[in-house]
């Protein structure tokens, strides 16, 4: 015996962190061009600010004696394909007790790998100033300019021990003003080489002290401040497609973690495995009620045995800058709500880690573990834990010793204390993440 399912609408969307506030983040940069003599109103373009930290923490990613140019390499990329992407003229500073022009401000000069990225000359190089760093560039960045902070992001504050609960509410208070001017903040984590002094940033008198030797692979950031107004483009565009795909496919890239709130930066495609799911024919379905703005509307005719479970079978594309492929492959971080038919989520299956649109594609195998009639609703979503798993790892509540073999390659000083306190700038939920919703009517 057959039974006949329809699933009037099946509607994926992204609900990531909160609803936006305001109508302001909606408002993208325009400008009134002349082309032959008429005025046209178009997109105002990109422009890019680029700040490279210059504390005495960072020289080991830059040692030409030594032939590290990890990060070097990286950074020349990035305004090569910002210059791409026709995003103005990159300017870029240096970044240590507050904000200043670096001497070589045209990009064709710091884009030569051969030679230091650092301009040495400008500031205090023995601390890093958070608070300024992030007051003058929430101050300055305006609403077409995407600023990156290059950073080891290792806070420094002479005389004081941190903690990370300490911490936490020092940067919750410097981010808040970027979060007030509607200014989302990506942070990509990086692994690369590393050669010189590291000099330990709890020490009350941190260049006087003997540094200690390090040689490998260490923690770098690439902070991106993005105004809500151009995020949309930027995360979708094809044609800031090589900046995204330059972060993803580099061999240096680990992590990263999306700050905004913002929901509404994209509807994420889907699809539904036919061969794989126990269903018939997808056809649209043209029923106005379950039709809104963003659903993308299908209908689809399931037969079953009686014994035999339901299994729907979705292919859903995620933006890999935005989400970690650890937490979407991992069934444990999402909770699923269908009390009629029972579904759960058999399997989950990373179909293609970065495609050429710098997306990840994810195979959900949903069961349903009871037979369900009439109409009714799933939802699954994600927990939305913070700190994520690589957060945890990457923490380090030590800043010594310097183990070449050890965790120092890949943990940074209160890490989670410093993203905890962005986290909480921004009054992230973690209620509200991702949501798949199914409406079934049989």
């Amino acid at each position: 015996m057959y039974k006949q399912i329809k699933i009037n609408w099946v509607t994926i969307f992204i609900i990531h962190l909160l609803i936006s506030c305001g109508n302001s983040a909606d408002i993208e940069p325009i400008e009134d061009v002349e082309n032959n003599g008429q005025i046209q109103t178009k997109k105002k373009p990109f422009a890019a600010k680029l700040f490279i930290e210059t504390s005495m923490s960072m020289d080991g990613y830059d040692e030409p004696s030594a032939q590290v140019h990890d990060l070097r390499v990286f950074i020349a990329q990035m305004l090569n394909k910002f210059n791409a992407a026709e995003m103005g003229n990159s300017k870029v500073f240096v970044v240590n007790d507050r904000i200043y022009p670096h001497s070589q401000n045209t990009v064709g000069e710091l884009a030569v790998t051969t030679q230091s990225i650092f301009d040495k000359s400008k500031g205090d190089r023995t601390k890093t100033d958070f608070k300024a760093i992030f007051s003058e560039i929430s101050s300055n960045l305006g609403s077409n300019e995407l600023g990156v902070l290059f950073s080891d992001l290792i806070i420094s504050k002479p005389g004081t021990n941190y903690t990370n609960d300490l911490l936490k509410e020092d940067i919750e208070a410097y981010f808040r003003p970027i979060k007030d001017k509607k200014i989302s903040t990506l942070i990509v984590k990086l692994n690369v080489g590393f050669r010189g002094k590291y000099y330990y940033e709890y020490t009350p008198h941190r260049g006087q002290l003997n540094p200690e030797q390090y040689k490998g692979k260490r923690p770098v950031y690439a902070i991106f401040f993005i105004p809500d107004a151009i995020l949309n483009n930027f995360l979708t565009e094809a044609k800031y497609q090589p900046i995204r795909t330059g972060i993803l496919i580099n061999p240096h890239f680990s992590n990263s973690i999306l700050f905004t709130e913002r929901s509404d930066y994209g509807v994420f495609k889907y699809s539904i495995d036919e061969a794989k799911s126990n269903t018939g024919n997808v056809v649209v379905d043209e029923d106005p009620r379950f039709t809104t703005s963003n659903d993308e509307i299908h209908g689809i005719y399931a037969r079953t045995h009686d014994n035999e479970p339901l299994r729907v079978v979705i292919t859903s594309t995620f933006k890999n800058l935005v989400f970690d492929i650890n937490e979407l492959s991992d069934k444990s971080n999402y909770v699923v709500t269908a009390p009629i038919d029972g579904f759960i989520i058999e399997k989950i299956v990373i179909k293609q880690n970065i495609d050429s649109n710098g997306n990840v594609n994810i195979e959900y195998t949903l069961k349903a573990t009871k037979q369900g009639r009439g109409m009714r609703e799933i939802f699954i979503k994600m927990k939305g834990d913070f700190p994520t798993k690589w957060i945890q790892l990457t923490n380090s509540t030590l800043d010594s010793p310097v183990d070449a073999n050890g965790k120092f390659s890949y943990q940074t000083y209160l890490f989670q204390g410093m993203t905890t306190g962005i986290f909480n700038s921004y009054k992230i939920g973690s209620s509200n993440r991702e949501i798949i919703k199914i409406n079934i009517n049989d």
